[in-house]
């Protein structure tokens, strides 16, 4: 009797807890928004068709309200369902209505149309606010921009699958101020990313601006590209990282999402990583296949990296910078240098440079050219040729750089190798001499606006120069700038 009595409570037991699974089955059925949309957002603005989408139970059909006009959707067999939005231009602030047939409802407050950028990469992109030069101003001064709306996304997840949503959120879609921009160190809000979209606004302040900020400090480029862009430079795995594992956790959730561009900051991981030389191609193939995802070419920005020592006193970091470049090749793809940003005193780690406001200028010079076609000053002098003549045992070398455009005259300045950084990891100009070494130049010194001449002495009869560097030295110094823009040459090898 006992037996069966007990018998009889545990089968009530499991019969409530079946009740519990089906009512929680219920509740994850329910209506829901995407968790990479939400009220204070920035959709993007016409000529884009911004999706809204999320979950609901299958058998459901489901109606958004928007801007006086109704749209329908039918949920697919996963429990899926979007909404393409009529193309609208920049404003707001706009109410975004869900209903479903079983009566549920969700609902998106105060939606702003502009434009959606996100912001990815390594530490340096993770790098707050309140981490950078003038924080306590800074932090401040985000309460004028309430039309700038952050998200950040969270660091606790890598998937080895897609993902539809994202696992962790550090800030949901929050209007900008001195809280949601100045939080704890490597929490919210990223500095590069936040002078980027404050200096486009600056400049156009009718547009909202979206920034997304998804990044992981210490990360390698294959762990933001999907199998397939592994699989076409035939990368191999790096043993302890999971790779595609942040792309399908902080990049997969927003291929829906319109975006106007993304902005990029990576690479000081693969310069330790076992095939640093694949990193053009790499690179290539994650921003070619980032656009496949999204189904349209938007435009990427590309952080040079900036100086800094790391213990092996390695120059793949100025390899890193010259397979940067690569990527201009394709279209929409720009490039801003950091190279003379060094700091060697950051609280951080010389790794970490705290003038963010510059990276973000720069970033901003590239997107108001190549995207909102504004400008055109966000080129630094570029390497054109070279020529050499000997004077004895004196080799004379001249460097052309291309100026054209709004680049202008060359400027040429003097810097030093700073307190603190080995002179062995400090270089201007350097010759390759034709018995294979390599010799640093004299100052440079300018003899043409478009060109600059150095010399090198005490040079052994009967060797000639062969080969020419400029700033490709773990610790670049930086001497040739434009004296229009005022932004860098690029460094380069040749």
């Amino acid at each position: 009797f006992i037996f069966h009595q007990t018998k009889r409570k545990m089968v009530k037991m499991i019969s409530m807890m079946m009740v519990m699974i089906c009512a929680v089955a219920v509740v994850d059925a329910a209506l829901s928004i995407s968790n990479t949309l939400g009220s204070h957002m920035v959709l993007q603005r016409a000529p884009y068709l911004p999706l809204i989408y999320g979950t609901a139970d299958p058998a459901a059909s489901i109606k958004v309200s928007f801007n006086s006009q109704a749209y329908a959707a039918t949920v697919d067999s996963n429990g899926s369902w979007n909404v393409t939005l009529a193309p609208t231009p920049a404003g707001g602030p706009f109410n975004i209505d869900v209903t479903s047939s079983s009566g549920e409802t969700a609902s998106l407050e105060d939606v702003l149309f502009g434009d959606v950028w996100l912001c990815g990469g390594q530490s340096n992109m993770q790098f707050t606010v309140i981490q950078a030069y003038n924080a306590s101003v800074e932090v401040a001064n985000a309460n004028n921009y309430p039309n700038i709306r952050l998200f950040s996304v969270g660091q606790g997840t890598q998937s080895t699958t897609p993902l539809t949503q994202l696992s962790t959120i550090d800030l949901p879609w929050s209007v900008s101020s001195n809280i949601t921009v100045g939080a704890a160190a490597w929490s919210h809000f990223s500095a590069v990313c936040w002078f980027f979209g404050k200096d486009l606004y600056d400049r156009d302040n009718t547009v909202p601006i979206g920034l997304i900020s998804s990044n992981w400090g210490g990360t390698y480029i294959e762990q933001w590209s999907s199998t397939a862009a592994l699989a076409v430079c035939n990368s191999a795995p790096i043993p302890g990282i999971t790779s595609s594992g942040l792309y399908n956790a902080m990049i997969v959730p927003f291929l829906k999402t319109s975006i106007l561009g993304a902005i990029w900051y990576q690479g000081e991981s693969n310069s330790i990583a076992p095939n640093p030389a694949n990193y053009d191609c790499q690179q290539q193939a994650m921003i070619n296949d980032w656009r496949a995802g999204w189904g349209y070419d938007f435009a990427f920005i590309i952080t040079q990296l900036a100086p800094w020592v790391d213990v092996t006193h390695s120059l793949i970091v100025a390899q890193i910078r010259e397979l940067q470049m690569g990527a201009l090749k394709l279209p929409k793809v720009g490039l801003a240098t950091a190279i003379d940003l060094g700091d060697v005193s950051s609280p951080d780690g010389n790794i970490h440079p705290r003038n963010k406001q510059e990276v973000g200028r720069r970033l901003s010079l590239v997107a108001d050219s190549i995207v909102y076609e504004r400008s055109d000053t966000w080129l630094g002098p570029i390497y054109k040729s070279w020529a050499t003549a000997m004077d004895e045992s004196t080799a004379v070398v001249n460097v052309t750089f291309f100026i054209g455009g709004n680049i202008g005259p060359l400027q040429v300045t003097e810097t030093t190798c700073p307190d603190g950084v080995d002179s062995k990891c400090c270089s201007n100009f350097q010759f390759l001499f034709s018995d294979g070494t390599w010799w640093p130049a004299s100052t440079a010194k300018l003899i043409a606006e478009d060109t600059v001449q150095m010399t090198v002495s005490d040079v052994l009869k009967g060797e000639s120069v062969i080969g020419v560097a400029y700033a490709y030295s773990i610790w670049p110094l930086v001497t040739i700038y434009s004296a229009t823009t005022g932004l860098p040459a690029y460094p380069f090898i040749i």
